[in-house]
């Protein structure tokens, strides 16, 4: 693939005309979604289906295209049909397709979320979305080793001083998956083993926006029992350093205790100063019945619509996608139906 476009030229043997050309490489790997990266598969998924050439001349080429001039052809011209197919499905025609599958997936949420936030610029959405602003302004919040320093080599620094203690928070009580076996050994009968389709994306469009230029800060929880009416919700926006008891009869406690650099989830953190913690594993902690104290905590101030309406734009964006997708695909079908068959 090419970051950017290179210039190149080409012209007749004789020198007597030249055509510019601007290049620019794309691979189809990096627009596929893993175990589906061959061109059979993405032939699949657009409608095109790959051609095989028959046994025996897949290592003798040459020959085949010798003796079978116009299956080779039909053959090698399949495969570009494939990728420019699948590459207008994705992302129209016409279009220059991103690096990435991810990289165009967050140029998606940008251009939506814009149009959601009625923001003009990719500056002024981060400023809206998540609290950034150019490194010129803001507070400088980004130490050696701090785990916002993926936006200090971006340039970016937090809005302001709530900004970026509210941040810094959420960023140290995000500890991502585990995968783990509670109850190993053998079962004589059949177990089920769920996996929630788009489980990533759906619980992300519930996220609801902060409102950082009036202050992403509302409320400062220090040195108290918490109940659920602290986080009546899975999605209410708050994060603090907790210490905690569950019942006994709790067998899965949801609150993680780094330790030896992966996560555990013990009954109680007695031994440990406390964890870091967001939102949704204390609404589950308090449901399930857990004994939570917090040191220090803050609840976001939600972004809110007239009427008081939540403001959660990952959803909007998810839906604005979804969209653009659905019709991208119905035109490039029309397209490909209205073309002429092949010759036999």
């Amino acid at each position: 693939m090419t970051l950017l476009p290179f210039r190149s030229q080409r012209g007749n043997e004789n020198g007597h005309w030249w055509q510019s050309l601007s290049v620019t490489v794309r691979d189809t790997m990096s627009q596929a979604p893993a175990g589906k990266k061959t061109l059979a598969a993405l032939g699949e998924a657009c409608g095109v289906a790959k051609l095989d050439v028959p046994d025996g001349w897949i290592s003798r080429m040459t020959d085949y295209r010798r003796e079978h001039l116009a299956e080779f052809l039909e053959y090698g011209v399949n495969d570009a049909v494939i990728v420019v197919e699948y590459l207008a499905r994705l992302w129209g025609d016409g279009t220059v397709p991103p690096i990435t599958l991810s990289g165009g997936a967050a140029a998606a949420l940008v251009n939506s979320g814009s149009a959601y936030l009625g923001a003009s610029t990719p500056a002024e959405f981060r400023r809206l979305f998540a609290g950034l602003v150019d490194e010129d302004e803001g507070v400088e919040a980004v130490e050696e080793g701090d785990r916002l320093s993926f936006y200090a080599k971006r340039g970016r620094n937090p809005l302001d001083g709530a900004a970026a203690q509210l941040s810094s928070a959420f960023a140290r009580a995000y500890h991502g998956g585990l995968n783990s076996c509670p109850m190993p050994g053998y079962y004589p009968v059949p177990t089920v083993d769920i996996d929630a389709q788009n489980a990533y994306p759906t619980a992300m469009a519930l996220v609801r926006d902060i409102d950082w230029e009036a202050g992403a800060i509302e409320e400062v929880v220090h040195e108290r029992a918490l109940s659920v009416d602290d986080v009546p919700t899975a999605t209410t926006p708050f994060v603090g350093f907790v210490s905690f008891t569950f019942p006994t009869n709790v067998l899965h406690p949801c609150l993680p205790i780094v330790a030896d650099g992966t996560l555990i989830y013990p009954r109680t953190s007695e031994g440990v100063a406390g964890t870091w913690v967001c939102g949704p594993e204390l609404w589950l902690a308090l449901t399930l019945g857990a004994e939570v104290h917090c040191q220090i905590g803050y609840l976001g101030r939600e972004r809110q619509h007239d009427g008081g309406r939540a403001s959660p734009s990952g959803m909007a964006s998810s839906s604005s996608s979804t969209t653009v997708t659905r019709r991208r695909r119905c035109s490039a079908r029309a397209r490909w139906r209205s073309r002429p068959s092949r010759p036999a």
